[in-house]
């Protein structure tokens, strides 16, 4: 048997469309005019849609630094929103802070007796202010008390105990006695000597040459003087004109009258990667190079050694 076909509602309409239009030749022309006009306006949008997204392509840039721009400008802005919420936290701690210190002098006022009045802040301020800035600061408002309305100096005295008309007399400028002393001491033949270039000068003095570094000569110092100083002071009193030696300073000859002994001693052990002989000559050498080159036996064996 056959089975009878079942058309779903759009194939009938389809169907009767399409009969009516074999029956009317009119309303085929309308039908045909009215599809006409709609796929016409269905085209148009499209284009239209189109040309839109093309123009709003060219407006907007399709390459990714827009987007690493966002993602840079919102990691900024989430690290700021850290930091401050950071700063913010620290600030409700120091104002907590803050409320118990205050909580804790309100009672220690009251707790104290009425016969002794807290301390000013003003004049707890200046009494911990150290003496150098004190008087730094006197010294300049001496210099303007000239331009101070009148009065003005009796209430800095009162409220600050500052007195701003005392003439203060400037330091000395002649030198201490430790400073004499360092100075004869450096000056001396056994610990510094003279430049044979005599047209060098430091200050108008005559260059000294040191003997030694400035920490044995300190201590040195110590033991002889029974003076305790610390090294720093003892190196702030040497005179400038007592330096450290150069072997291009000399201007004279190298031997052992002239040249500083402890010079010829780095030089050798600067020479010990180049020369592998002075190397062990150095084991068995003594440390004092007067001893050395007053040698003759250890005097040629190091001539030996840099010759070869």
């Amino acid at each position: 048997m056959n089975e009878k076909r079942v058309l779903t509602r759009d194939q009938k309409y389809k169907l009767k469309i399409k009969l009516k239009r074999l029956s009317s030749k009119a309303f085929d022309k309308r039908y045909e005019k009215k599809r006409a006009a709609c796929q016409a306006t269905y085209h148009r949008n499209k284009e239209q849609k189109r040309l839109n997204e093309q123009a709003i392509a060219s407006v907007i840039p399709t390459d990714g630094r827009k987007t690493a721009g966002n993602r840079r400008r919102r990691a900024t802005i989430n690290k700021i929103r850290t930091e401050n919420m950071k700063l913010q936290a620290k600030i409700s701690d120091l104002q907590k802070e803050m409320k118990k210190l205050n909580l804790l002098v309100q009672k220690t006022n009251e707790s104290s007796s009425p016969e002794t009045p807290p301390t000013p802040p003003t004049k707890l301020f200046v009494s911990n202010i150290s003496p150098t800035a004190k008087k730094r600061v006197t010294m300049r408002m001496m210099d303007k008390r000239e331009s101070f309305a009148r009065g003005t100096i009796s209430t800095i005295r009162q409220k600050f105990g500052i007195n701003i008309s005392k003439q203060y007399k400037p330091s000395s400028s002649t030198p201490s006695q430790l400073e004499e002393t360092i100075r004869e001491f450096m000056c001396r033949d056994d610990v510094s000597k003279l430049c044979p270039d005599k047209n060098k000068h430091i200050n108008h003095h005559h260059i000294r040459y040191r003997l030694n570094h400035l920490t044995v000569l300190h201590q040195q110092f110590e033991l002889e003087t029974k003076i305790d100083i610390d090294y720093h002071t003892f190196r702030h009193y040497v005179p400038s004109f007592i330096i450290k030696p150069k072997v291009d300073d000399w201007g004279a000859c190298l031997c052992i009258n002239c040249l500083n002994p402890q010079l010829k001693f780095d030089k050798l052990h600067q020479l010990k990667s180049a020369k592998p002989i002075l190397k062990q000559l150095l084991k068995s050498m003594s440390v004092d190079l007067n001893e050395v080159l007053n040698h003759q036996e250890s005097t040629k064996q190091l001539k030996d050694a840099l010759i070869s």
